[in-house]
């Protein structure tokens, strides 16, 4: 590892060994390399351990006026792939109810390597670290973070604690220059974060009546909206609070559009 010191700004610069000197240290340390694998990706069972049907409420940060209250659901299940699990994802709010029937692919377990298949030629890279699923993507001017992670696993407290953030890409804060090098930055503009709980564990939670909880009723699927709804910046509502639909382009295996707060919003 190398530490540079450029106008104040400490650059650290990890070297990466390469060719015959590589396999030689790869050789002579197996178990430092067998640990640090194990560290980056403790969740070995994942996602076996995270199948079933979460659902919790969503709190939305950063808004001014009144933020829109829904509920989220994840429901994880396995399919006769080994290396695919279904990854649906269930909002459900004033504005209806939106289901999105993903899929998780196995990559590289070992190194927590995943995609999510949106199953429309959109895939979406994620990495599992620390027990903590990332994904990071920019989309029509807005990036948008993802982390997904289950505390308290087997205890009556098991939860999994989601959190989004969206950030203008196009209205970066510059900083640096001259002597030091430039750094772009970014402010939130709004944040989603939720306490999901496991209301379905295993097989179960595949979908349907028979995914529901003890006791639980199925809920009846919301009208459908009347009005056509308006593409492009044209969709902005007045309300910065309200849900934003940006209606993309028509293309082969087109499945929706993209749905997020206003990303002036805050």
């Amino acid at each position: 590892m190398l530490n540079v010191v450029l106008g104040g700004l400490v650059l650290v610069f990890v070297v990466i060994a390469t060719g015959a000197g590589a396999a030689a240290t790869r050789r002579a340390q197996p178990a430092a390399s067998g640990a640090a694998a194990s560290a980056s990706h403790p969740a070995t069972t994942f996602p076996a351990s995270w199948v079933g049907r979460w659902k919790g409420d969503v709190e939305v940060l950063g808004t001014n006026g009144d933020a829109p209250k829904f509920t989220k659901e994840l429901v994880i299940a396995p399919t006769e792939a080994a290396d695919r699990f279904t990854w649906t994802i269930i909002y459900e709010g004033a504005s209806g109810r939106q289901e999105r029937p993903y899929t998780l692919v196995v990559k590289d377990a070992a190194a927590g390597l995943y995609e999510i298949d949106e199953k429309n030629g959109l895939v979406l890279p994620s990495r599992m670290l620390g027990g903590v699923m990332h994904t990071a993507f920019t989309v029509q001017g807005t990036r948008i973070t993802t982390r997904e992670e289950v505390v308290g696993a087997g205890t009556s407290d098991e939860r999994m604690l989601f959190e989004l953030a969206t950030f203008s890409d196009d209205q970066p804060i510059k900083t640096g220059g001259g002597d030091a090098p430039e750094v772009l930055g970014w402010r939130p503009t709004s944040v989603q974060r939720a306490t999901l709980r496991r209301v379905v564990k295993g097989s179960a939670a595949g979908g349907g009546t028979a995914a529901l909880a003890a006791g639980e009723k199925p809920q009846a699927a919301a009208p459908a909206a009347a009005a056509a709804i308006p593409a492009g910046r044209d969709a902005i509502p007045s309300s910065r609070t309200a849900w934003t639909r940006f209606v993309t382009k028509a293309y082969r295996g087109k499945q929706d559009d993209v749905f997020f707060i206003s990303p002036s919003t805050g």
